[in-house]
Order: structure tokens, then C-alpha cells, then sequence
């Protein structure tokens, strides 16, 4: 970015060094934003930013795009969440000078609690905010005992930034009294280039390389845990072959963040003899091929922020179906580029049933995806609302100012 010196000369700013806080990592391993900001920053060269990554994540691999990796520690469980908070401080205070602002991913203790001593250390915070009235609502507990959403309430409106990706998250964050001018409305963002429709001979060149049946094919992707409620997507399957609809779902994304209920699926696939109308892949660093080669994309989440599979769905020209959450609500228009449904089996199979039973809705709704997603939630324009708000801060501006999503009255 240039800008001009005293003498009318134009100078280059040097590269914002952005410690990017991510405490269950970033790469191409299903971790929702930390995914989804890896890709980002993966398409910035080292002239426009330089990232270093602090995280909590015992399995984060090494990789290039980041001039430093530091593992603070583990925080999962009542005793290890307070110590991460304590070696969080003793880095922060040890590191903060080295870096320009601090890019926190999501609302929670383990991020906000250092954030906010990041800030009153004077490194300025632009904070992430991943899902909507989850990171900041009361609880109970021993967390909501000790008062910590309260906490993060009053800390995130001394951050100098919050970026919200939907509408929801915007007016939750205005009820908290975050200033308005404060709030950066920048959604998640796809690389359009790497999610992109196929050829029908690609689809179906992509299927027999996946082993995938060539009939009607629904995906899931991401984490296979309760809130995204995949248990579900397998009783439509079930539902919608029972009522005359032939289909069938790929659940793909790790199976380990909740074993339990990953083994419940897979007891319910086993027990209904769903195993040739419903398959479970744990991981794959492709997962654009997959998107391409479906027909269809569900998300019957109970809760999201804004889901970035969702997004990449939409960007490779396949419809979404999904609940009436933060975020979806942004995604669908109801029977124009996907479908609203209700968290029920037969809700989500008449969904399948609009599609399938009338083919050519699946060519005219994908390309209308497509077509928003360039408009509004390319990653080169996320990428470079990112860096302009950082620049905004580094220069004493309004964060909103950032802002590439519709203006909010």
C-alpha cells in the first residue's frame, strides 16, 4: 500500500506483521476459521503481509506460510484452560513488540482472554467472531460461575477491531454495545479459483476416482460433531428413499473432535442397512473434489457463524439446503438458490425431493450460487478487506471503514 511523504514522494509501507491467534491451528485440517484463514492468507505474498501463528493444537504440522509457529500449550479441560491462560500472558508479554496486530479467531476465553491482553499491552486486536449467541452468552458451569462470558462482553469493546461475517453476528455484537464504528462486516471468503464448477464428463470423471455410485448425491462436510447435527442428513437419506426419492450423502470431515457421536452414525448406518446410501470419509486435503462432484450441499446446523462450507458448496455451482441460522440466512434465498429447511428428517428429504424430481432447478439455483459468491465472497477481496483494516487501524482509522458487505441501517 503507498502512501505520500512529506515531499510529495510516494513511499511503500512495509508489510503489517500479524500474529494470527488460532487456537486450534490453521491449515487444510476442518478447523472451521483457522481453515478458512490459512487458505486466505495463502494467496497474499510476502510483500502484502507477514503472518506468525500462536495456537493450541498438539497436531498442527509446519507450514511455510507462516514466518513463525509457537504452541502455547493444550487448553482442553477445567485445569489445562487455566494455564493456557497463564502461558498466553507470559508469550504475549515476551512477544507482543514483535508484531503489528494481532488477527484473533473466535469469541471464546482461550482467544478473547489473551486478546484483551494483547491490547492493554498496546499490540491492536482485530477479533473474529465465529458464531452467533455462542461466544458470548451466559452459561452455567464453572466458566459461568466465574462470570467469563460477562468478561469477554466488556473485552471486546476495548478491541480496536471485530470483524462479523453475517448479519446476525452484527446486530448480536451491537446489543453488547460494541461501537458501530468498530465493527468490520467482512464475510468468509472462498477462492473461486480452486472451488469452481466442473464439466458433466469432469463430475463424472471425479466420481469414479472417488468411488462415488453415480446417483443423486448429497454432501455434508466439515467436523462430524452434534451442532452440525450430520446424524440427521443420514435419517433424510433414509426418508427420502423411503418416499420414492433415490439419493444418497457423503459425510466428509474428521471423525475424532466427538467419537461418540461419530460411532452413533455409524451404529445408525449399520443398523438401518444405509451403508450404500450413506458414506463417512474422515479426511481429505481435496475436499473441492468432493463439492464437484455432488449435487447437492446440506448443513442442518443448530448453530454457525457464517460456514464456510457452505460458501466453497456454493462457489463450485451446487445449491445449499440448510437451517435458519446466522450466516445460511445471508447464503439462501428460499427456493431461488437453495432451500430453508426445518432440523427434521422429512423437512430436509422434501429438499432432496425439490431437486432430484425436478433436475434442471440444480443447474439454474448452482449458477445463481456461483454468482453470488463471486459478487460478495471472493477470498481476494476478503484477503484484501483484511488488509485494509489492518492498515486502517495501524493508521488510527474507523475499522468499519473495512467494511465490503451491504452497509447495516
Amino acid at each position: 500500500m503507498n502512501s505520500s511523504s512529506d515531499d510529495g514522494s510516494s513511499t511503500v509501507k512495509p508489510p503489517p506483521k500479524v500474529l494470527l491467534w488460532s487456537i486450534n491451528g490453521a491449515g487444510e485440517h476442518y478447523t472451521g476459521p483457522g481453515s478458512f484463514m490459512y487458505r486466505m492468507y495463502s494467496l497474499a505474498s510476502k510483500t502484502d503481509v507477514s503472518v506468525s501463528l500462536a495456537h493450541g493444537y498438539p497436531d498442527q504440522t509446519p507450514e511455510d506460510l507462516f514466518a513463525e509457529q509457537t504452541y502455547i500449550g493444550d487448553w482442553r479441560g477445567k485445569f489445562k484452560f487455566f494455564k493456557f491462560l497463564h502461558q498466553s500472558k507470559k508469550f504475549l508479554q515476551r512477544n507482543y513488540h514483535k508484531h503489528d496486530v494481532m488477527h484473533a479467531l473466535n469469541g471464546f476465553h482461550t482467544t478473547v482472554g489473551p486478546a484483551g491482553v494483547a491490547q492493554r499491552l498496546g499490540l491492536p486486536v482485530v477479533l473474529f467472531v465465529t458464531n452467533h449467541r455462542e461466544e458470548f452468552v451466559d452459561k452455567g458451569g464453572v466458566r459461568g460461575l466465574l462470570g467469563l462470558p460477562a468478561k469477554r462482553r466488556r473485552i471486546i469493546r476495548e478491541l480496536s477491531a471485530l470483524v462479523s461475517m453475517s448479519t446476525d453476528i452484527y446486530e448480536e455484537l451491537r446489543e453488547y454495545n460494541v461501537l458501530r464504528k468498530n465493527i468490520a462486516r467482512i464475510p468468509m471468503g472462498v477462492n473461486v479459483e480452486r472451488f469452481s464448477p466442473c464439466s458433466v464428463e469432469r463430475k463424472a470423471e471425479l466420481r469414479r476416482e472417488l468411488g462415488i455410485t453415480d446417483r443423486p448425491t448429497v454432501l455434508i462436510a466439515g467436523a462430524m460433531v452434534r451442532r452440525k447435527r450430520p446424524l440427521l442428513v443420514a435419517q433424510a437419506i433414509e426418508e427420502a428413499n423411503r418416499t420414492g426419492t433415490e439419493c444418497q450423502a457423503y459425510l466428509v470431515g474428521p471423525h475424532d473432535r466427538e467419537p461418540d457421536y461419530a460411532e452413533e452414525i455409524k451404529s445408525y448406518i449399520a443398523d438401518r442397512n444405509l451403508t450404500e446410501f450413506v458414506k463417512l470419509v474422515h479426511f481429505t486435503p481435496n475436499i473441492e473434489q468432493y463439492h464437484q462432484a455432488s449435487d447437492l450441499f446440506i448443513l442442518p446446523s443448530e448453530q454457525e457463524g457464517m460456514p464456510a462450507a457452505m460458501v466453497e458448496a456454493m462457489a463450485c455451482g451446487v445449491p445449499p439446503v440448510g437451517t435458519a441460522i446466522s450466516g445460511v440466512n445471508d447464503l439462501i434465498d428460499d427456493g431461488v438458490n437453495g432451500r430453508i429447511v426445518e432440523p427434521t428428517a422429512e423437512s430436509c428429504a422434501d429438499a432432496f425431493k425439490f431437486y432430484f424430481n425436478t433436475p434442471g432447478r440444480l443447474a439454474e439455483h448452482g449458477k445463481l450460487c456461483r454468482d453470488l459468491v463471486i459478487q460478495r465472497y471472493g477470498a481476494e477481496a476478503v484477503l484484501a478487506a483484511h488488509l485494509n483494516l489492518f492498515h486502517i487501524i495501524l493508521d488510527g482509522g474507523d475499522p468499519c471503514d473495512a467494511s465490503i458487505l451491504p452497509e447495516m441501517e
